[in-house]
């Protein structure tokens, strides 16, 4: 006990259960497959990108189960401005390959359900969800495992910022839940009172009373004096340019 807290102590920035923190991140398989990243030009570059997603840092609570239990595991090894790379094991992340969840088909069902059985199709069934793979005459093959059970994973860590104030706690936050960048976040606290700023386009994100809702139980968790909070969305409309005393005189010359 006291050589770990000793240990704890000669660390510059450490990163604890709770804390709430910026990271920057790219997972891969042994193989160096891209998994995921918050990095645009990696997932561009990579075949990887999507239209929908949020690529930049991004917020993570530390130990809320969230995320594969090795990631978690290297942040709390790691110091604020850190970068790392880290190999997690499959009993650290998503587990080993469970041979009693690849179970076998007969053809026939797929065929009446109007599906064409094929390797690599997603297929959902009795509410789970499995790829096909494998496809004979007779017997269709599922897997329901996750897809990256069974696979060491290779993470590259980046802990960038780490939220100290309740300003900066409710930015991760809702920057977190509404999948957006932290910048667009606005944030003032007062005596207790919370107002969040969002862009308009915020208004887009499905479900944002849902989330609203939810933002509500976790600033209050992390922020336990709050008393108020108010999100706002402000819309802002260009002023039109003040014309000069010689432009109008010349507009009204030429209409007489």
């Amino acid at each position: 006990m006291l050589d770990g807290t000793l240990e704890q102590e000669g660390r510059e920035m450490p990163v604890n259960d709770g804390d709430i923190i910026l990271v920057s991140y790219t997972i891969r398989d042994k193989e160096g497959n891209l998994i995921e990243t918050t990095n645009e030009e990696i997932a561009r570059k990579e075949g990887k990108y999507s239209e929908d997603e949020y690529y930049g840092p991004k917020p993570i609570v530390v130990e809320e189960n969230l995320l594969v239990k090795g990631f978690y595991k290297a942040l709390r090894e790691m110091d604020v401005g850190e970068k790392r790379t880290v190999e997690i094991p499959p009993e650290e992340a998503y587990g080993p390959k469970d041979p009693s969840k690849i179970k076998k088909y007969p053809v026939r069902k797929f065929l009446k359900a109007g599906v064409r059985p094929e390797p690599g199709k997603i297929v959902e069934i009795n509410n789970e969800i499995g790829v096909i793979t494998r496809v004979t005459d007779r017997i269709v093959e599922v897997d329901f495992n996750h897809p990256l059970a069974g696979k060491t994973l290779v993470y590259e860590i980046e802990i960038l910022d780490k939220a100290d104030t309740a300003e900066k706690k409710v930015k991760f936050l809702v920057s977190r839940r509404l999948g957006i960048n932290p910048e667009d976040v606005e944030v003032e606290v007062n005596n207790g009172e919370i107002t969040v700023g969002l862009k308009p386009s915020a208004l887009n994100i499905k479900d944002i009373p849902l989330y609203i809702k939810i933002l509500g139980a976790e600033i209050k968790k992390y922020i336990p004096d709050t008393s108020k909070l108010t999100f706002k969305v402000t819309i802002e409309y260009e002023t039109p340019e003040k014309k000069s005393g010689e432009e109008e005189a010349g507009q009204e010359e030429a209409s007489q």
